[in-house]
């Protein structure tokens, strides 16, 4: 309830090209579109896009430090 957990359309930050980072991690790196984890090692992410107007790519994932993200 008292936790960051998803995120929609005007609620996420975009780059200049339209792209969008968004971070899931157990603290707030302090960084835009930041996801909390909860706690939790492990999960899953389900992404929808409701009647896009053009195709869409599939979300690229990676696993980083968090000590690393910046702006």
């Amino acid at each position: 309830m008292n936790r960051k957990v998803s995120l929609n359309r005007a609620q996420t930050v975009t780059d200049a090209g339209g792209n969008c980072r968004i971070v899931v991690a157990r603290r707030d790196p302090d960084v835009p579109n930041w996801l909390d984890a909860g706690g939790r090692s492990s999960g899953m992410i389900y992404w929808r896009c409701l009647l896009p107007e053009a195709p869409v790519a599939a979300p690229r994932t990676g696993l980083v430090d968090a000590d690393s993200l910046s702006d």
